[in-house]
């Protein structure tokens, strides 16, 4: 067996047969083609933590300002009720609209 990872624990005979040299080549093509974006993405990670560490409250991402603000919502899916929350609707899988296109909510209608 080709050892192109450094295991923690030996390896037991299933564990060798799941990380034979092929799966073991596969991950590693796995890793070599993302690890620049992984590294990329925990630097990010680091430095908004740094933010938060020195005070700064999260927020919504601008980028996405106008979804939350567009003029959408869901059909047909949830009921208001007197108290003003929203409740699934009374259903049996809780889906109140029969005139989508939802074919797994409806069990293919």
């Amino acid at each position: 067996m080709n050892n192109l990872f450094n295991f923690s624990q030996p390896l037991d005979n299933d564990a060798k047969a799941l990380f034979n040299d092929e799966n073991q080549s596969f991950l590693a093509e796995l890793v070599d083609t993302f690890q620049p974006q992984l590294e990329s993405l925990l630097k990010k990670r680091q430095q908004r933590q740094a933010q938060f560490d020195q005070g700064q409250l999260p927020n919504f991402d601008p980028a996405t300002q106008d979804i939350r603000e567009g003029n959408w919502r869901i059909a047909g899916r949830f009921k208001k009720t007197p108290s003003g929350n929203y409740r699934a609707g009374g259903s049996k899988n809780g889906h109140q609209c029969p005139e989508c296109q939802c074919r797994l909510l409806h069990g293919g209608l």
